[in-house]
């Protein structure tokens, strides 16, 4: 079966993808816990450009699975293959079912890391918002720049004093 073939061929790519973009967000976590932000930077292009190719794989899976169907006489719009598993022969049902079940342990381990970065992104905004506002009760006048670099405001030295 042509169609079955493919649809294993398109998940194995989607499972090393989704390999290759747990390896870039543990490296982003280990960025964000150093605060390099050229690697957080670095990292999220990395990722954008996997999830991209993520995007196209499922695509392209889920038409391959219409075809499957197709060629079994049977329906799926959803381009989902578990329905489909039971009409196929035994080796090949059995090849895609552990083919679907690694690339669903892989999402899984893939979203629970995007959670901690997430909620170590959100920690790193409050930390930086409570910065922001110490500096400002202290240093009047303090600005940030396009690049988050300090632009002090009036020092002390500097206030025309005269009444």
């Amino acid at each position: 079966m042509g169609a079955a073939g493919t649809v294993g061929r398109l998940i194995e790519q989607e499972r090393a993808v989704c390999a290759d973009l747990e390896a870039v967000l543990l490296a982003e976590r280990e960025a964000l816990e150093s605060f390099s932000s050229e690697a957080v930077s670095r990292c999220v292009r990395e990722k954008s450009v996997l999830q991209g190719e993520l995007a196209r794989l499922v695509e392209s899976r889920r038409q391959a699975v219409r075809m499957l169907a197709g060629e079994l006489g049977m329906n799926t719009d959803d381009g989902r293959i578990v329905p489909l598993l039971q009409r196929l022969p035994q080796p090949v049902a059995t090849e895609l079912r552990e083919a679907v079940g690694a690339l669903r342990k892989g999402l899984i381990r893939t979203r629970r890391i995007q959670r901690v970065n997430g909620a170590l992104i959100d920690e790193s905004l409050r930390l930086v918002g409570e910065v922001i506002q110490a500096y400002s009760q202290f240093l009047p006048g303090t600005r940030y720049d396009r690049r988050a670099m300090v632009k002090p405001g009036p020092t002390p030295d500097g206030i025309d004093q005269r009444a």
